[in-house]
């Protein structure tokens, strides 16, 4: 899939809708990360906000599941 620019909510989930590859890889800053959660997870404006994302984490968006892993620093 094309990279795309996602701006909002209504963006994100037309975004998720379109993500059909077995895998996919979205690199984002904290915002969106939160934005791309929310709407995978259909969660409040409220909710989505409160998400956090540390900038040693990465996010696994499968199955219905949100998993965070810690990215292994030196």
């Amino acid at each position: 899939m094309a990279a795309r620019a996602i701006c909002g909510p209504a963006s994100a989930r037309r975004w998720l809708a379109g993500c059909t590859a077995a895998l996919t890889v979205a690199v984002t800053h904290e915002m969106m990360s939160r934005v791309v959660q929310g709407a995978y997870a259909s969660l409040s404006p409220p909710e989505t906000l409160a998400r956090s994302h540390p900038h040693d984490r990465l996010y696994r968006l499968d199955g219905g599941e949100i998993t965070e892993m810690a990215v292994n620093q030196r």
